[in-house]
C-alpha cells in the first residue's frame, strides 16, 4: 500500500539528506512534481 506524505521545506530537506545518505531509503522515497514525497 502506497501512502502520500507532504512535508514542509525543512522536513523535505531532512528527508532529502537521509535519502542521500541511505541508498535503501532512496529506493523507498521518490519526489513527486507537487513537492511531496511518495513512500512506497
Amino acid at each position: 500500500m502506497n501512502e502520500m506524505y507532504t512535508f514542509n521545506n525543512s522536513q523535505r530537506q531532512l528527508v532529502r539528506g537521509l535519502v542521500k545518505k541511505d541508498n535503501r531509503m532512496r529506493n523507498m522515497c521518490c519526489k513527486t512534481e507537487e513537492g511531496s514525497w511518495l513512500i512506497k
